[in-house]
């Protein structure tokens, strides 16, 4: 019997009982409220209802043994109170306290050492509600299962015994099955809280007393999968909620690169900034790069915080390693006293850091430094702004770096180079001293040159440009005398180290940093202040480095460069000065010592005598003499200066003298085994056409056909020959631009030997573009596409000729190709970026487009290999008209300049003219499908009145004469213009004529709320799943339907009768936010849903709870 209260007639024992059950009902109801309550210093306030609920738990307990047992009151209690909590979302806050307190109370119950009752209990009403057919019942109780688990880790090692989370196993698996089910729910917004559970065990192991279902898969292996989930918000918390480690690079990576959602992408980037930037240095900086790429802001600005957390991580640990150093003895082994702590923040010399750390795991190639050095730009954009002097002038960032430096620098173990340190760190000690390394020199160098170039472009004008230069760098003199030390410096790198430090490839590794140190010291001399003797040195040190025929092509560029600002007026002089020194230089050998010109240091001379060496022991015979080989040498370096010359654009024209000192070597060298010499030589070749076309003209005829006759045969190329035929055809372009007419007739009449499609330069790269070997892709197929771009861009077009709507078509054709891998999107962005601009040039590229819109579908329709649009042969219709889209969008008259739209007639009526002749049947293609794709884009408001007038009765005539005649679809789309034109004209059109069937292009209009209503080049590019249609479905009946009046719109219920809505389920495991101001009223009985509105309210799927109330 249940006492609910005191009457004369009870006993002791009964009045006794009657207290302690009010006693429990009270704690249980005051616990809850407390913490659904909860305003100020929630945790607090969580501790004492979690208190509150154990002190009714115990005295509860305390009658367990007695007559009558409050155990089970106790928990009809907190069940009525919790089913409360687990009908509605709303004020999903208060909601998530409760879960919380629930779950404290759970843990705190094991480590006192009571029985698992408690804990048993919320685990049977989490399982009865997580398989409720109500979402809020699932989404709540997924919600408490994450908060058990939460709060058990914290308890975890209090606890004894074998455990799970802080919970028997038993108990543990079960509350596990509950998340992994929620896992597998229709709705995403009960799959949200059970995905934020696994990130919470997602580093907890799964035991193996479990059984064979749970230890399928872990929590980290389930969250894995999420991140693949249909839906975006999934994905987002899944990601947001997963702890990336150094072997899940991948996955954030693919994340970051191919997700839809821009925001499950910047939380990827958030992920990635959180893991150690020293791990997998390659493929961060990679993935980072092609961030800052992105047509996305919000990818961009997620890509600086990236570079924004590893800066901050770095310069946490510089400090504190410096705080932990800062202790010197004063007076006795014992006496010690600490300096105060240093104010510095590092970020600079973090900064320097990422850049011996990206610098050491890139690959030595040009391209790769470009992308280090645009790297490098926007981590100092970064730093700047970490600074807080990003609105300064660039002087102010400058004197806060050598502020910061003079707390940071002595301790940090990559120093800074600044105008005080330059002597200390680069010129009065060895490279490889006690304290760093070559490499260590080799990062600081390139981290000064790039920070004094980022200053430069920076600086709002001269005068701040020279403040921050100082800080940084000497007069141009005292530079180029420090360079001439320097220089020495490096030279002695190549003696190889004392106590067996030396090892094969050696030689390589020193001379990889030897040229990376020379790329990047020559450019900082540029940036400093010069006078007419600073400027003299500089000219007298550049041809000295000049005379050093062992530097890499990249370090030649510079010097000659460099060089050539002061030979402009006389460019033969430079001419004459290198073709004098290359000639002594060949006198002046010994045999063995190599000459030593304009004071020069041969740096890198022991990598090529190793190599000399080598080639004359696999040779086997002394016939191969060394000399000979240094003549070869000097050919070769010859060739390499004259390309760096020619480069320059010095020369006005190509004089006799140069021809007949050239002409044989270059031809010799575009046969020689060296690859990097080859492409030199047919690179100057190129040049020299440019010039004069006729004296190379044979020679490209034979290299046309000599480098790409395996292309022809389809035969395998190796990477180094797509070097040199990408070499061939940048030439190609680069004279095709210069020399249109004499291209066309010398090259190609008669026709190449491989080639005999090829009527001239675009033509012979359309079939390059083409050919079966690079339908996947490689480095010549992206170097052909765009120099194909460019003789585009470049060239005067004739809309009626064949071959330049050919080469449209081939650019079509390819962009229209499946995104594989990076060649393909590179291509599609390349092409797609050139044929707009080419098409706002004038109306004559918009009609060569519009004339290849046939011979593009044509194309396809007749192509076998359909997986080079796409996987899904249900998929190809759809996809080939979103080409249509992007034919129309490229074409419309209002992306001409203004004063072209006033004296052109738009294109699009060109376009138009073909839509009605294919519609009517009197083309000999059967493509009416894609043109009728392209129908709803034409751009109608930029024709004329008068040429509407035109259309409307022509499309008026031919209704009444052949309409009948016409198929449905057709007819449709026919009337459907008709109207709109007639609506542009002011003319009215019953819309009834319009026979109810759905448009033939109707699947082709996005479904979506914030899609445009307009073609767009993203035509292309959309990847979408979309229905296939079906030709063999029955069509409508032909009887036109009643039209039927609308039924009245049924009026809305009171406001105060109306539901609440629901809050995002993302916010349920948030944590609770601490509110300022004014407090929330209590809630009451008359916010909840009342009995009129039983209709919007969840159908109740567990037993009725024993009251409504809190009190």
């Amino acid at each position: 019997m249940r006492y609910t209260k005191v009457t004369p007639d009870m006993t002791g024992d009964q009045k006794m009982l009657v207290q302690t059950g009010r006693l429990v009902k009270k704690g249980v109801i005051d616990s809850v409220r407390q913490a659904f309550q909860a305003r100020d210093n929630i945790g607090e306030e969580l501790i004492i209802a979690s208190q509150k609920m154990i002190v009714a738990f115990k005295r509860a307990n305390n009658t367990r043994h007695k007559k009558w047992n409050l155990v089970k009151e106790f928990f009809m209690e907190l069940d009525a109170r919790l089913v409360m909590m687990f009908e509605e979302v709303t004020v999903a806050e208060n909601r998530a306290r409760v879960y919380k307190m629930v779950a404290m109370v759970a843990i705190e119950l094991l480590v006192l050492g009571y029985n698992q009752e408690f804990f048993h209990f919320v685990l049977g009403l989490v399982e009865s509600w997580s398989e409720s057919e109500s979402v809020a019942s699932r989404i709540n109780a997924s919600c408490c299962v994450s908060y058990i688990f939460e709060t058990g880790k914290t308890h975890n090692r209090q606890l004894t015994g074998e455990n799970f989370s802080g919970f028997p196993l038993e108990g543990a698996y079960r509350l596990f099955a509950v998340l992994k089910r929620a896992l597998l729910d229709k709705e995403a917004s009960a799959r949200i809280p059970a995905i934020k559970g696994m990130g919470v065990i997602q580093n907890c192991a799964i035991p193996s007393a479990w059984p064979v279902e749970g230890r399928e898969s872990s929590a980290r292996e389930l969250l894995t999968r999420s991140c693949r989930d249909m839906s975006w918000e999934c994905r987002l918390v899944a990601i947001q909620s997963f702890m990336p480690r150094d072997e899940d690079l991948q996955l954030v990576s693919d994340i970051a690169y191919y997700d839809k959602s821009t925001i499950v992408r910047v939380a990827a980037l958030e992920q990635l900034g959180k893991m150690r930037p020293h791990r997998d240095c390659r493929e961060k900086v990679v993935l980072v790069d092609m961030c800052f790429k992105d047509h996305e802001p919000a990818v961009r600005d997620a890509a600086k915080m990236v570079l924004r957390e590893w800066v901050a991580r770095l310069a946490r640990r510089y400090v504190n390693k410096a705080k932990q150093q800062d202790v010197v003895p004063m007076r006795g082994p014992d006496d010690e006293e600490a300096i105060p702590p240093p104010t510095g923040k590092g970020y600079i010399l973090a900064g320097q850091g990422l850049c011996l750390l990206w610098l050491v795991h890139m690959v030595d190639s040009m391209e790769s430094h470009l992308n280090l050095r645009r790297m490098m730009t926007h981590l100092l954009d970064v730093i700047r702004h970490m600074y807080l002097c990003h609105a300064e002038p660039i002087s102010t960032f400058a004197e806060q770096i050598v502020v910061d430096l003079k707390e940071t620098q002595p301790n940090c173990p990559v120093p800074l180079v600044t105008k005080s340190t330059i002597d200390t760190l680069l010129v009065d000690n060895p490279l490889n001293a006690d304290n760093q390394d070559t490499n260590t020199t080799r990062a600081m160098v390139m981290f000064w040159r790039c920070l004094v170039e980022y200053m430069s472009d920076r600086a709002r004008n001269e005068g701040d440009k020279f403040h921050a230069m100082s800080r940084f760098t000497h007069p141009l003199g005292t530079m180029c005398e420090s360079l001439e030390t320097f220089l020495n410096r490096v030279k002695e790198e190549e003696v190889p180290p004392s106590g067996g430090g030396y090892h094969e490839g050696f030689e390589d590794d020193v001379y990889v940093v030897q040229m990376s140190i020379m790329e990047n010291y020559l450019p900082v001399l540029k940036y400093c202040q010069q006078d007419q003797s600073g400027l003299d040195a500089y000219k007298q040190l550049l041809i000295s480095m000049l005379m050093n025929p062992f530097y890499q092509k990249k370090v030649m560029d510079i010097i000659v460069q460099e060089l050539g600002q002061f030979y402009k007026d006389d460019p033969h002089e430079l001419f004459s000065l290198i073709c004098a020194r290359t000639s002594e230089m060949r006198d002046k050998y010994d045999g063995y010592h190599f000459p030593v010109l304009e004071g020069t240091v041969l740096i890198g001379e022991q990598k090529f005598r190793r190599d000399w060496r080598n080639e004359i022991a696999a040779g086997g015979t002394p016939k191969k003499k060394e000399k000979d080989l240094v003549n070869r040498h000097i050919d070769q370096y010859e060739i390499k200066v004259l390309n760096c010359c020619l480069k320059l654009a010095l020369l006005k024209e190509w004089i006799p003298e140069y021809d007949d000192r050239y002409r044989e070597k270059l031809r010799a060298q575009t046969k020689a085994k060296d690859d990097s010499t080859k492409i030199c030589a047919i690179e100057c070749l190129g040049i020299i056409g440019c010039y004069d076309f006729d004296l190379v003209a044979d020679d490209f005829r034979e290299m046309a056909d000599f480098h790409f006759q395996k292309l022809a045969r389809h035969d395998p190329v190796t990477p180094e020959e797509h070097m040199v035929q990408a070499s061939v055809v940048l030439a190609l372009a680069d004279m095709f631009v210069e020399n249109p007419d004499k291209y066309t007739d010398k090259l190609y009449e008669p026709p190449l030997e491989h080639w005999k499609n090829a009527e001239n330069t675009p033509t012979f790269f359309a079939d390059i573009i083409c050919s079966d070997q690079h339908k996947s892709g490689s480095e010549i197929l992206v170097r052909t596409v765009e120099a194909l771009c460019r003789t585009l861009l470049n060239s005067k077009i004739d809309p009626t000729c064949p071959a330049w709507q050919r080469c449209i078509v081939t650019l079509m054709y390819r962009a229209s190709f499946k995104i594989t891998d990076h060649y393909s999107a590179r291509l599609r962005s390349t092409i797609l970026v050139t044929l707009q601009f080419f098409c706002s040039m004038n109306q004559r590229n918009q009609l060569v487009v519009v004339r290849s819109f046939r011979r593009f579908f044509s194309l396809w329709t007749n192509t076998a290999d359909v997986g080079l649009l796409t996987e899904n042969r249900n998929e190809l219709f759809p996809k080939l008209k979103r080409c249509a889209h992007a034919f129309a969008a490229l074409t419309r008259h209002t992306v001409l300049p203004a004063d072209m739209q006033k004296n052109f007639q738009p294109s699009h009526i060109e376009l138009f003219d073909d839509i009605l002749d294919e519609i009517h049947g009197r083309s000999a293609t059967n493509l009416v499908d894609f043109y009728l794709a392209a129908l709803p884009h034409i751009e109608f408001e930029s024709f004329s009145r008068q040429v509407l007038t035109k259309y409307h009765t022509d499309l008026q005539c031919s209704m009444e004469l052949n309409g009948e005649d016409m198929e449905r679809s057709h007819r449709n789309e026919i009337r459907r213009v008709q109207r709109k034109i007639a609506k542009l004209l002011g003319l009215n059109m019953d819309d009834g004529d319009i026979e109810e069937m759905p448009s033939t292009v109707s699947e082709l209009r996005p479904t979506r709320r914030t899609a445009k209503a307009t073609a767009t080049l993203d035509g292309i590019q959309e990847e979408d799943n979309e229905d296939s249609d079906d030709d063999n479905q029955p069509g409508p009946s032909t009887v036109k339907p009643k039209r039927t009046r609308a039924a009245p719109t049924p009026r809305k219920a009171p406001a105060s009768a109306q539901k609440k809505s629901r809050k995002d389920a993302e916010e349920l495991m948030a944590s609770p936010p601490v509110k300022a101001g004014k407090k929330p009223s209590r809630p009451t009985t008359a916010t909840r849903p009342s009995s009129r509105t039983a209709s919007a309210t969840p159908m109740r799927t567990m037993p009725p709870r024993s009251a409504r109330r809190l009190n």
